[in-house]
Protein backbone atom coordinates (compact mmCIF):
# COMPACT_ATOMS: atom_id res chain seq x y z
CA UNK A 1 0.00 0.00 0.00
CA UNK A 2 3.26 2.26 0.01
CA UNK A 3 3.75 2.50 -3.59
CA UNK A 4 -0.05 3.42 -5.17
CA UNK A 5 1.79 5.02 -7.44
CA UNK A 6 3.15 2.14 -9.12
CA UNK A 7 -0.49 0.82 -9.27
CA UNK A 8 -0.50 0.36 -13.45
CA UNK A 9 3.26 -1.50 -13.24
CA UNK A 10 1.97 -4.14 -10.43
CA UNK A 11 -1.54 -4.97 -12.24
CA UNK A 12 0.12 -5.25 -15.46
CA UNK A 13 2.51 -7.90 -13.69
CA UNK A 14 -0.75 -9.83 -12.51
CA UNK A 15 -1.92 -9.81 -15.83
CA UNK A 16 1.03 -11.18 -17.14
CA UNK A 17 0.79 -13.88 -14.13
CA UNK A 18 -2.68 -14.87 -14.83
CA UNK A 19 -1.75 -15.38 -18.80
CA UNK A 20 0.31 -18.30 -17.10
CA UNK A 21 -2.20 -19.38 -14.07
CA UNK A 22 -5.49 -18.43 -14.99
CA UNK A 23 -6.74 -19.26 -10.98
CA UNK A 24 -3.75 -17.02 -9.82
CA UNK A 25 -6.07 -14.02 -10.62
CA UNK A 26 -9.07 -14.46 -9.29
CA UNK A 27 -7.67 -15.99 -5.93
CA UNK A 28 -5.07 -12.44 -6.10
CA UNK A 29 -8.86 -10.85 -6.45
CA UNK A 30 -10.54 -12.84 -3.25
CA UNK A 31 -7.02 -11.76 -1.71
CA UNK A 32 -7.59 -8.27 -2.11
CA UNK A 33 -11.45 -8.15 -1.19
CA UNK A 34 -10.63 -9.43 1.68
CA UNK A 35 -7.79 -7.40 2.61
CA UNK A 36 -10.53 -4.39 1.20
CA UNK A 37 -12.76 -5.61 3.98
CA UNK A 38 -10.46 -5.60 6.62
CA UNK A 39 -8.81 -1.80 5.81
CA UNK A 40 -12.25 -0.52 5.89
CA UNK A 41 -13.11 -2.33 9.56
CA UNK A 42 -9.93 -1.40 11.05
CA UNK A 43 -10.21 2.72 9.47
CA UNK A 44 -7.09 2.50 7.16
CA UNK A 45 -8.77 4.51 4.55
CA UNK A 46 -5.94 5.80 2.46
CA UNK A 47 -5.18 1.74 1.69
CA UNK A 48 -8.55 0.48 1.23
CA UNK A 49 -9.07 3.23 -1.59
CA UNK A 50 -5.33 2.36 -3.18
CA UNK A 51 -6.96 -1.64 -2.96
CA UNK A 52 -10.33 -0.34 -4.44
CA UNK A 53 -8.24 1.50 -7.44
CA UNK A 54 -5.91 -1.57 -7.72
CA UNK A 55 -8.94 -3.85 -8.70
CA UNK A 56 -9.91 -1.00 -10.81
CA UNK A 57 -7.04 -1.29 -12.43
CA UNK A 58 -6.75 -5.15 -12.93
CA UNK A 59 -9.45 -4.45 -15.71
CA UNK A 60 -6.56 -2.84 -17.93
CA UNK A 61 -4.92 -6.36 -17.86
CA UNK A 62 -7.99 -8.23 -18.55
CA UNK A 63 -7.80 -10.11 -14.94
CA UNK A 64 -11.41 -8.60 -14.35
CA UNK A 65 -14.14 -8.42 -16.54
CA UNK A 66 -15.25 -4.66 -17.18
CA UNK A 67 -18.81 -5.82 -15.80
CA UNK A 68 -17.32 -6.85 -12.67
CA UNK A 69 -15.34 -4.02 -11.70
CA UNK A 70 -19.12 -2.36 -12.46
CA UNK A 71 -20.87 -4.92 -9.80
CA UNK A 72 -17.94 -4.20 -7.55
CA UNK A 73 -18.38 -0.24 -7.57
CA UNK A 74 -21.97 -0.36 -7.65
CA UNK A 75 -21.72 -2.42 -4.45
CA UNK A 76 -19.32 0.04 -2.95
CA UNK A 77 -22.20 3.01 -4.08
CA UNK A 78 -25.08 1.37 -2.42
CA UNK A 79 -23.65 2.63 1.35
CA UNK A 80 -23.90 6.20 -0.60
CA UNK A 81 -27.85 5.21 -1.56
CA UNK A 82 -28.81 3.59 1.43
CA UNK A 83 -30.23 5.32 4.93
CA UNK A 84 -28.79 5.07 8.36
CA UNK A 85 -25.38 5.75 7.43
CA UNK A 86 -23.51 8.78 8.51
CA UNK A 87 -22.89 11.40 5.87
CA UNK A 88 -19.15 11.23 5.98
CA UNK A 89 -19.11 7.54 5.64
CA UNK A 90 -20.80 7.72 2.10
CA UNK A 91 -18.80 10.59 0.98
CA UNK A 92 -15.85 8.19 1.05
CA UNK A 93 -17.29 5.38 -0.44
CA UNK A 94 -18.01 8.00 -2.97
CA UNK A 95 -14.73 9.27 -3.02
CA UNK A 96 -13.15 5.87 -3.47
CA UNK A 97 -15.29 5.33 -6.26
CA UNK A 98 -14.86 8.47 -7.92
CA UNK A 99 -10.88 7.67 -7.52
CA UNK A 100 -10.71 4.33 -9.30
CA UNK A 101 -12.36 5.68 -12.30
CA UNK A 102 -9.99 7.06 -14.10
CA UNK A 103 -8.22 3.54 -13.55
CA UNK A 104 -10.81 1.82 -15.55
CA UNK A 105 -13.21 4.34 -16.83
CA UNK A 106 -11.79 3.79 -20.66
CA UNK A 107 -12.52 0.03 -20.72
CA UNK A 108 -15.89 0.80 -19.17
Amino acid sequence: YQLPHKCAVYTTLVGLINVKNYNAGSELVELLIKELEEMIHTEQWDSARWIVRFICDLVNSNVVSPQSVIMFLESLLDVVQEDGYHWVRKDYYALCVLSALPWCGQEL
